[in-house]
């Protein structure tokens, strides 16, 4: 693992991406006196242990509590489930609820080795409204499968919930209707020996202070991770920070990270982050994929989405990924590209009826290795790269939408899109193909093939300034069909049309439309 956390700084390093610096943690001090009381009681019950405090304590067996404000302030009703038994202090009396008052700082939850359920919900508060925490929810999971349900809560200050270095097991969070204030983290990794999660986030609303820090930071290790976010969830609150608002680290194994809102618009009628989003996934192994979904959601910062070594799929449908149009001087920047920078692996790409205005780039081999696992990209019904100041790719001016192809098949559709920019293919070896068809409609193309036997369709789809294509060595075919010269192809008084097969016998029906093209023996009519 650790040589895979080497490597994924390296990549990190070479891509000028930063792993923002933790938020402080809220460990929990020495208990080695409370837990002496563990063989009397499965959890000890601390109130008032630091001014205002309250700290739940486990022992080694299977805890099942569950804990709710009563209708009073600073009052808890502690409920052991499942024949879970409580103490409080150590006073020597067991009960299966405890109820303490006069609580007004941090809850601490700490119930030790064993397979543990933790559920703090509203059952005791008043009119079904939501429990209060004072300052800060901190929750520290041992070895054992570990289930935490945060449910109807309102936490006013920081929210983390980790797992004990060192330790192992299932880690499971669901985070329900509730509101954090403060900054939440979410670390999994044990130090190294992590272990599957599932992390959900449900209607809930994790603001992040307002600070420079990421609203949400969710870091597991090894092992299938799913996070899934829902119910028109928001994350971050003005003013707009200079960082990311979300950073989900993923360790190696397969993940699957999905975000689910009710439609592309940002605001509290979908899934909504406030600033930018990175995703970084490890290497998984061969027959498993790491995917990332955007359905109905919006994102007005860039997205980077970074996955290691494997076969990978990002999907965007009907969702906005960029929506903050506003540039200086008029406003600090916040809108960027949907950024994705794939390793050795079949990589997948979706996208129907959704926006990146301000372009895409897709790397399907960031390390240069000259894999030959190929791609295939399918763009239906979308708009890139067409916010009112132009796209923004690094490295590319003018691009709306960049793919960088391995040594494999890439294939690529795009379908009644409109790019407000270049489409820039640069796909290297392989039998690539490429389709431009149903309205599509771009400023230019470039494409730019390998060796191998390629295939170019642009059917009733606009270029409307410049043509540059580099089809390399091979049996190559290159079609345009239901094309009006004079309103969806570049003039040739005033734009450019550079086309060249190259080595094979290739195909082309462009005498009409391109006089002189290179490199084509055969010309169908």
């Amino acid at each position: 693992m650790w040589w895979t956390k080497k490597k994924r700084e390296k990549r990190d390093k070479r891509m000028g991406k930063s792993r923002p610096a933790n938020r402080r943690h809220l460990r929990f001090e020495g208990l080695e006196d409370r837990r002496l009381l563990a063989g009397l009681v499965d959890v000890q019950v601390f109130p008032l242990l630091a001014p205002g405090r309250l700290d739940l304590v486990g022992d080694l067996s299977n805890n099942d509590v569950r804990m709710s404000q009563t209708v009073n302030v600073g009052e808890y009703r502690i409920d052991g489930l499942n024949g879970t038994l409580l103490q409080i202090n150590g006073a020597g009396v067991t009960m299966p609820s405890v109820t303490v008052n006069g609580i007004t700082g941090d809850i601490r939850v700490y119930l030790g080795d064993g397979d543990d359920s933790f559920k703090f919900d509203n059952t005791y508060a008043q009119n079904g409204q939501r429990s209060n925490v004072p300052v800060d929810l901190s929750i520290e999971n041992s070895h054992g499968s570990n289930t935490n349900q945060i449910v109807d809560v309102m936490i006013n200050g920081d929210f983390e919930v980790i797992k004990a270095g060192g330790t192992t097991g299932f880690s499971q969070l669901h985070v329900t209707n509730t509101t954090v204030i403060g900054y939440t983290t979410v670390d999994n990794t044990a130090g190294g020996t992590g272990g599957d999660t599932e992390t959900k986030i449900n209607n809930a609303w994790l603001q992040g202070n307002g600070g420079p820090s990421p609203a949400f930071v969710l870091y597991n290790g090894d092992g299938n991770d799913i996070i899934d976010v829902q119910g028109n969830s928001q994350f971050g609150i003005g003013p707009f920070p200079l960082g990311p608002v979300i950073v989900i680290d993923n360790g190696e194994g397969a993940s699957r990270t999905t975000f689910t809102g009710a439609g592309a618009e940002a605001g509290f009628g979908t899934t909504t982050v406030y600033g930018d989003l990175s995703i970084t996934n490890g290497t998984n192994l061969p027959g498993t994929l790491d995917t990332v979904t955007f359905n109905g959601s919006n994102v007005l910062g860039n997205v980077s989405i970074d996955n290691g070594d494997g076969n990978t799929s990002v999907t965007v449908n009907n969702s906005t990924l960029g929506s903050h149009l506003v540039a200086p001087p008029f406003a600090p920047v916040l809108g960027g590209s949907l950024q994705i920078y794939n390793d050795a692996g079949y990589d997948q790409f979706s996208m129907i009826d959704s926006k990146a205005p301000w372009g895409i780039l897709i790397n399907n081999d960031i390390t240069g290795n000259n894999d030959v696992w190929g791609s295939a990209t399918n763009i239906v019904g979308s708009e890139i790269g067409t916010a009112p100041f132009g796209p923004a790719i690094g490295g590319f001016p003018g691009a709306a939408l960049v793919l960088l192809g391995d040594n494999g098949r890439d294939v690529v559709n795009v379908n009644n899109t409109v790019l407000g920019g270049t489409l820039h293919l640069d796909l290297f070896n392989g039998n690539n193909q490429v389709d431009l068809t149903n309205g599509t409609s771009m400023n230019a193309l470039h494409l730019v093939t390998g060796n191998g036997n390629d295939s170019v369709l642009i059917d009733n789809s606009r270029i409307a300034v410049a043509v540059y294509v580099r089809l390399g060595d091979g049996a190559d075919q290159f079609f345009v069909r239901n094309v009006d010269p004079a309103t969806q192809w570049p003039s040739p008084l005033l734009g450019l049309i550079d086309i060249d097969g190259g080595p094979g016998v290739d195909t082309t029906n462009l005498s009409a439309l391109a006089l002189g093209a290179l490199g084509f023996e055969i010309f169908v009519p």
